[in-house]
């Protein structure tokens, strides 16, 4: 969805052009970029979130380490002890230890989704920082839309307000005749 809306913001913003030059129109679009993975890692906050990441790897990577390799000696010293141990101490030991060892793979499992989220809330965090300052570029050397670079979604960081078109699509969506649906008529 984000993709169809910046190529169609694109395609709008493109067409207009050889008008407005035509007419010799002082009203041509002025387009900016700015890549924001770069901006992540050379900005002092992107750096800050950077390593408030991966100090948590590293601490949880340390962690789930020194408990796999505990498990992986018991489970050598359970295989070593199989001739000495009675079936059933045998059974009952490695049912522990497996159980053990799915527990260890949640956890594990756990930790990878904990730090998927702490990166979304680092992203977030940082995008609400940011997104002001773009703004107010755009706004003070009179950019009419400013684009986002160097990652594989397309997306508009800002727009100037004059390109706003949802009153307009609002009006002409309610000016539809309404269907049995209660949307609006296909044409």
């Amino acid at each position: 969805m984000k993709k169809l809306v910046f190529v169609l913001a694109a395609l709008t913003l493109l067409s207009s052009l050889p008008a407005a030059a035509q007419e010799g129109s002082s009203a041509v679009p002025k387009l900016g970029a700015v890549n924001l993975s770069r901006v992540m890692l050379e900005s002092r906050q992107g750096q800050a979130s950077r390593e408030r990441l991966n100090e948590y790897y590293r601490n949880k990577m340390t962690e789930l380490q020194t408990e796999r390799q505990a498990l992986e000696r018991e489970q050598t010293d359970l295989q070593n002890q199989r001739s000495v141990l009675s079936e059933s101490a045998f059974t009952q030991r490695r049912n522990d230890l497996e159980q053990r060892m799915l527990a260890f793979r949640q956890r594990s499992e756990q930790a990878d989704r904990e730090l998927q989220r702490m990166q979304l809330e680092e992203t977030n965090s940082f995008l609400q920082v940011v997104a002001p300052i773009i703004a107010e570029i755009g706004e003070e050397q009179s950019y009419t839309l400013i684009f986002e670079i160097g990652s594989n979604q397309a997306a508009i960081l800002y727009a100037d307000t004059v390109l706003d078109i949802t009153d307009e699509v609002v009006r002409r969506l309610n000016a539809l005749p309404e269907t049995s649906e209660g949307g609006g008529e296909q044409q």
